[in-house]
C-alpha cells in the first residue's frame, strides 16, 4: 500500500505556493489555487 510521505508534500506545496504556482484559498485553508 502507498503511503506518501506528508512532510515532502507540504514541503513541495510550500515551494510551489513561493513560485507563485499555487494561492491558498482566502475563505478556506483547506483550498489551495493554481495559478496558470
Amino acid at each position: 500500500m502507498f503511503k506518501p510521505d506528508v512532510k515532502a508534500i507540504k514541503k513541495r506545496i510550500e515551494d510551489l505556493i513561493s513560485r507563485d504556482y499555487l494561492e491558498r484559498d482566502k475563505d478556506n485553508a483547506n483550498l489551495f489555487k493554481y495559478l496558470a
